[in-house]
């Protein structure tokens, strides 16, 4: 009976480390593999533009404006390339900034309207009001956007309000702010004819005021290139 209950208690035993054994991983040493990270969200968004004059624009380009000065300043997000054929360009924008923030595209002498194949011939700027986005997407940048952001300037208005407002003023049937190169059709072709002409009248108006350059204001100061760029843009 001894003996009997002996090779129970060992039979026992046997079976509690074999448990013990397998829970333990047959007895491995070896710690569990490590839990791999999440990669790092990236640190950017990227907004994607088009220069529109006419239909594109190739050769300009663009910059993040900051500090709202209405020009490309050093530290400020800005191309690495100018416009494309297709009048696209890019910014990597830190993603605290995005859509706060109006574009600035700068259309030198030589950039080529592609509706005609030809070189603009007077460089000139464009402006695109902050978006409000605050993730990765799409702006069009035209001589009409520009006009949005001259009237959010000019009055305080929302940027929505004052698309409506160039839109009826113009004559519009599409938005100041769309992208009217995306098709080709009667509407657009009129938001671009408008755009061209928004731009000819400020360079007639531009070159109608700088013999005023160097001459002494109402104020006692001297009349600068920069007074007769926003006096225009104002108008």
């Amino acid at each position: 009976m001894r003996n009997k209950t002996l090779r129970r208690v060992r039979a026992l035993s046997a079976l509690v480390a074999a448990t013990v054994v397998a829970a333990c991983g047959g007895g491995s040493d070896a710690p569990p593999p490590p839990v791999a990270s999440p990669p790092p969200a990236p640190a950017t968004a990227t907004i994607s533009g088009k220069a529109l004059y006419g239909r594109l624009l190739q050769g300009a380009t663009a910059c993040y404006d900051t500090n709202a000065n209405r020009a490309c300043d050093t530290g400020e997000p800005a191309t690495t390339a100018a416009s494309d054929a297709n009048g696209a360009f890019t910014l990597d924008v830190p993603n605290a900034q995005v859509g706060q923030h109006r574009i600035v595209v700068n259309v030198p002498a030589t950039a080529v309207d592609t509706e005609l194949g030809q070189a603009v011939g007077t460089a000139f700027t464009m402006l695109a009001p902050a978006t409000g986005t605050t993730a990765a997407h799409s702006v069009a940048v035209s001589p009409l956007s520009t006009l949005v952001q001259q009237h959010m300037d000019r009055v305080g208005a929302a940027r929505d309000v004052a698309g409506t407002y160039i839109q009826s003023q113009a004559g519009l049937a599409v938005s100041p702010l769309a992208d009217f190169s995306a098709a080709a059709n009667a509407d657009n072709q009129k938001a671009s004819n408008v755009g061209k002409l928004v731009v000819l009248t400020g360079q007639q108006q531009a070159a109608a005021l700088t013999p005023a350059v160097g001459q002494t204001d109402l104020s006692g100061g001297t009349v600068t290139q920069a007074d007769v760029a926003k006096a225009v843009s104002t108008a």
